[in-house]
């Protein structure tokens, strides 16, 4: 039995709320007209003067309807953007946060200022403002990359046929430097095409294209032959593999450390998937920076790749003085970001090779292509088909081993 006191303030406080959850309303709650007239004081406070700004702002964006972060701003804006932040940050020292749907947790404390919906608008932690801002150690030239092998002189029923020069995984997944180290193309996409004379359009008349996608996971070499059965047995075409992690919050520099970060992307664990049977994890996961949002610095949207968060732990990574760039604890770069053909995620085959082994690990690719023509059909009775190819391979540290191409011509209809 509940003492006296206690009786009270259970028929008070709780009895209300289980008769109409509804209605209840949390004691010492921010209230948002004391916040819009927070607001309006500290611009004021701040040196805000009508007799100075109130026409331009008034006539600043006259002729540009529309809500979109990147616009120029009033002069009141700016100051009303500082009041706001500041109000934020006392919030979120001094309160919990409120679920307002019962899907959600329960009440708890604020991480981040990043939990109150909008409120990022400019990640600090990428200094780049486009994807060619990233110099690929020295020079993209240095990798001895595979180039087109495209044959512009055949038919283009002939060559979307032909199976011959249709690179192997292995081609393409590992790569050599002019200093003869090797490099392993954790995922990526190589992206082949005819060349477009630059009095042409690129799509006014058929032009050949191959492409080849690669992705990677790890697994535990004790799964080995169930992995290579399951890459001889298996077509990758269609994208049904799982996929690595794309994310747009948090910062790209909270990545795998901050508390944030781990809220709000839990750690993988090894386990099986509906489409794969052996447990496996990841290599790498993408961070997508926009543009045209609150960022007028940026000049295109930014995709950056990263090792997934049990590689960069395991092999004691961290981030370069470049964003894209990975480095081990003597500086050396050990991983980084390609943002050209082809794109994706490389890294030091030795240094890898020797985390494997280390954790009795081996990797698998998989790998999808699709010889087609682009361009210059109108109707879908010029369509001409198209060559799909599938292939996977697996590295334990030592061997590499690739099963043989899936390949499947699909007619036009």
């Amino acid at each position: 039995m509940l003492p006296k006191t206690k009786r009270e303030q259970y028929k008070k406080v709780i009895t209300p709320y289980l008769r109409d959850k509804s209605s209840y309303k949390l004691e010492n709650q921010v209230k948002t007209d004391f916040l819009q007239r927070y607001i309006l004081w500290r611009v004021m406070n701040l040196g805000y003067d009508t007799d100075l700004f109130g026409q331009s702002d008034r006539y600043l964006n006259y002729n540009r309807a529309g809500r979109n972060g990147d616009k120029i701003e009033r002069i009141g804006k700016k100051y009303q953007w500082i009041a706001y932040f500041e109000i934020l940050a006392i919030i979120s020292d001094n309160f919990t946060y409120s679920p307002r749907y019962d899907y959600e947790d329960n009440p708890k404390s604020i991480l981040h200022l990043k939990q109150f919906r909008y409120a990022d608008q400019i990640d600090p932690t990428v200094l780049i403002k486009k994807q060619s801002d990233r110099p690929i150690l020295e020079d993209i030239n240095n990798f001895k990359f595979k180039k087109s092998n495209i044959d512009e002189g055949v038919d283009n029923i002939a060559w979307l046929k032909e199976t011959k020069g249709i690179y192997d995984i292995s081609k393409l997944a590992e790569v050599t430097d002019k200093s003869k180290n090797n490099w392993l193309l954790l995922s990526g996409m190589y992206d082949f095409a005819e060349e477009v004379p630059p009095e042409e359009d690129k799509y006014s008349k058929k032009r050949k294209r191959q492409w080849y996608i690669l992705n990677s996971y790890l697994y535990k070499i004790e799964n080995h032959k169930q992995v290579s059965q399951f890459i001889k047995e298996t077509n990758f075409i269609g994208r049904w593999m799982p996929e690595n992690r794309d994310w747009i919050d948090p910062y790209f520099g909270e990545f795998g450390w901050s508390e944030y970060y781990k809220h709000l992307i839990p750690t993988e664990e090894w386990k099986p998937s509906d489409s794969v049977p052996f447990p496996y994890k990841h290599t790498n996961e993408s961070y997508l920076y926009e543009q045209g949002v609150y960022d007028c610095s940026m000049e295109e949207s930014i995709s950056l790749n990263l090792p997934s968060h049990t590689i960069m732990n395991e092999m004691k990574l961290s981030f370069g003085k470049i964003d894209g760039q990975y480095v081990n604890s003597k500086e050396e770069i050990v991983a980084f970001d390609l943002s050209k053909s082809p794109s994706g995620l490389m890294i030091s085959e030795e240094h890898f090779s020797n985390y494997l082994r280390k954790h009795n690990l081996g990797i698998v690719w998989t790998m999808i292509s699709e010889k087609d023509l682009i361009g210059g059909m109108f109707h879908r009775e010029e369509w001409l088909g198209r060559l799909d190819i599938s292939q996977g391979m697996t590295f334990d540290g030592q061997n590499y081993k690739a099963a043989n191409h899936i390949i499947n011509f699909r007619e036009p209809t």
